[in-house]
């Protein structure tokens, strides 16, 4: 079996958007949370939305 470097590198692309695409919406939801004021929203849990 011959190493293909140009396959990989697209196996890769492939992965990071897949990546990109799921994570995005949980990022921005996050944001909003964490900019949100909240009472369940304290300064001891505030770190873990940073």
């Amino acid at each position: 079996m011959m190493f293909d470097p140009i396959n990989e590198i697209n196996n890769y692309k492939r992965e990071l958007n897949f990546i990109r695409r799921n994570i995005k919406p949980a990022k921005e939801m996050i944001f909003s949370l964490a900019k949100m004021e909240s009472e369940l929203i304290t300064e001891s849990t505030y770190v873990h939305f940073k």
